[in-house]
């Protein structure tokens, strides 16, 4: 199985929250034969939420060291979409056709677009997000579940 998880979606493994145990539970039962792809700009964004709890008091310093520290041993073996000329083409456009109606989001549609590129070379089975305007958007294209309210196959 191949699935696509947006950058939410990784947060949960790194850190208990809403949706964890579910994806600790998806992980286990497909271990060996899932291959996760994600965004590059999910380095980025990983890295961003590690340190705003470190903002917030949340987590110090050294645990959201040694949690991106983790995230970069797994995403090894993680497919990554680089961030092309023609993601961000994408990205554009699906700002342009869905913004208006869905208050869809620059990182969103950055995250849509890239699952929807990595899914011409790696057919993609499902992505997973626990954000509700992207799910809407997403679901026009591929199948998409929401961690928290679905139930993952």
């Amino acid at each position: 199985m191949t699935t696509f998880f947006d950058t939410n979606t990784v947060l949960k493994i790194y850190h208990i929250e809403s949706g964890t145990d579910d994806i600790t539970d998806f992980l286990l039962r497909h271990r060996g034969r899932l291959t996760i792809v994600i965004s590059e700009l999910t380095r980025v964004e990983v890295r961003s939420a590690l340190m705003r709890r470190v903002r917030m008091k949340e987590m110090s310093s050294a645990t959201a060291e040694k949690l991106y520290a983790l995230f970069g041993r797994h995403a090894a073996s993680m497919a990554i979409q680089p961030l092309t000329t023609q993601i961000c083409t994408e990205a554009i456009r699906l700002l342009e056709q869905y913004s208006a109606v869905a208050a869809l989001k620059t990182l969103y549609s950055l995250q849509i677009a890239s699952a929807l590129e990595a899914h011409r070379t790696i057919p993609l089975d499902y992505v997973l997000s626990s954000d509700e305007t992207f799910l809407s958007v997403m679901k026009n294209y591929l199948p998409a579940l929401n961690p928290i309210s679905d139930v993952l196959p």
